[in-house]
């Protein structure tokens, strides 16, 4: 039953394939895709165009991004520094060696204390220091704060802010002193104060948290006393805080910045305070991504500039064009004839309109003129320009039918009008025709052919007279 359906689909996709080449070879060979081709053109051009603004933007972009960042670690380090003095003032208290829990908020200080000393009373300290900083990176982003103590002016001890069991669990190799002995040597701090602006903040580089198996970054802030390194003050907070910078910035700026594990063609290398210099870190952008945003954006400018063409055409229309006959309006139009040269002149009138009116209705007297008007527009170019000149009279100009091809141009449309009833009514027509002479106004070879026309009324109607064949009396 299987390998049926298998074949049934295969020589369904087999026959569709077929059906489509058929459909691109119809396509190519008789050019049915050229009245579409410019269409295509704009749209595909707009698309790149839009694309690459995209792209442009996101590139602006990672520099805001990067000062975003930027604050929030700085932000975070002043907070800690604050603390400091907060640390170096505190109370002392008495501890036995063992490890002490506090219940804060719902959650655990930890005190581990190696060796029975007198040692800073802090929990009050590291509660608001942690709450702060919550406010600054999230409270879900926040993973520990600490404090560890070296022990030559207070006691070996470690304050964990929450303590969680794989702390309590660490082995011999992770007292207080060799935790700050790691970072000394890891980080490049000074185990010794030397000059005033010498900067010993570190911001480490993502590592994954022995014991707990979380990926995070650390503030090492030291704290020195007597010119000598006596604790660190530690922050630790889950390396998705990048990342969930880096989404809500583009949530907020309609970015697709993300990311990258190393330098590409497209991606610029960020920096962070308080790091080392061989620390790289690459923020470039989601080509798919962006791709998407600029398909959907030139949509909606399409759909934009539809929409401002319908209402332009629309107003446009009722400016410049009779509802009717959609021919141009002779009182919008007419001033703008005046510059014409070189132009040949076709005035038109419909035969016995009024007793047509009379005889019919105005309504049915509507309708001839609408059916003539569109047997007129099928019989000239869209470069040509209709006018209505009057309730039953149109003006057609056109360029290039110099000498008897204007001549033959009414005769086309005369016959047009009257080889088939309108409304079971025999139209016929009347028309004059002339050519512009070197310097003369358009208004003038109008004139001429008002005289023409009013010759093939006055000769029997339906009928055309060039004005050139004229006899001048």
């Amino acid at each position: 039953m299987f390998g049926r359906v298998v074949f049934f689909i295969k020589h369904d996709s087999i026959a569709a394939t077929y059906r489509l080449g058929e459909w691109l070879v119809v396509l190519v060979r008789y050019c049915l895709y050229k009245p579409y081709l410019k269409s295509i053109s704009f749209v595909f051009s707009l698309f790149i165009l839009v694309f690459i603004s995209l792209c442009y933007y996101n590139f602006l972009s990672i520099n805001t991004l990067e000062r975003k960042l930027q604050t929030v670690i700085q932000t975070t380090v002043d907070v800690t520094k604050r603390f400091h003095g907060y640390y170096t003032n505190a109370n002392k208290k008495f501890y036995n060696s063992g490890v002490y829990i506090e219940n804060i908020d719902g959650a655990e200080l930890g005190i581990i204390v190696n060796k029975d000393s007198c040692i800073n009373k802090i929990d009050k300290g590291i509660q608001q220091l942690k709450n702060e900083i919550e406010q600054i990176i999230g409270k879900d982003l926040l993973w520990t704060v600490a404090v560890i103590e070296m022990g030559d002016t207070t006691g070996e001890v470690s304050h964990f802010y929450p303590l969680r069991g794989a702390y309590t669990a660490l082995d011999g190799n992770y007292n207080p002193k060799n935790l700050i002995a790691r970072a000394v040597l890891d980080e490049n701090i000074d185990e010794s104060y030397k000059i005033f602006n010498k900067n010993n903040i570190r911001l480490t580089e993502p590592y994954l948290e022995k014991g707990t198996g979380e990926y995070i970054k650390s503030i090492l802030y030291p704290v020195y006393i007597d010119k000598k390194l006596q604790a660190l003050i530690i922050v630790d907070f889950k390396n998705e805080l990048i990342q969930s910078n880096i989404s809500k910035f583009n949530e907020k700026h309609y970015t697709s910045l993300m990311a990258v594990s190393s330098k590409k063609l497209f991606s610029y290398n960020i920096t962070f305070p308080h790091t080392l210099s061989n620390y790289n870190y690459y923020i470039g952008w989601c080509t798919k991504y962006t791709l998407l945003q600029a398909l959907l954006l030139t949509l909606f400018i399409l759909v934009i500039i539809l929409i401002i063409k319908s209402i332009y055409n629309k107003i446009f229309k009722q400016y410049y064009f009779d509802n009717m006959t959609s021919f141009l309006r002779r009182d919008h139009y007419e001033q703008k004839i005046q510059k014409f040269s070189n132009m040949d002149v076709i005035i038109c009138d419909i035969d016995h309109f009024k007793s047509i009116n009379d005889t019919y209705g105005h309504d049915v007297g509507d309708i001839v003129i609408e059916q003539v008007a569109k047997k007129i527009r099928n019989c000239i170019r869209k470069k040509d320009i209709a006018i209505r000149w009057g309730g039953e009279e149109f003006v057609i100009i056109f360029s290039g039918l110099n000498g008897e091809a204007i001549k033959n141009k009414a005769e086309q449309i005369r016959k047009a009008v009257c080889h088939e009833p309108i409304n079971q009514i025999n139209v016929t027509l009347s028309c004059g025709c002339a050519n512009q002479h070197d310097g003369e106004k358009i208004i003038d070879t109008l004139e001429r052919a008002d005289k023409a026309l009013y010759l093939s009324k006055s000769s029997g109607r339906n009928q055309v007279t060039y004005h050139s064949e004229m006899k001048i009396e």
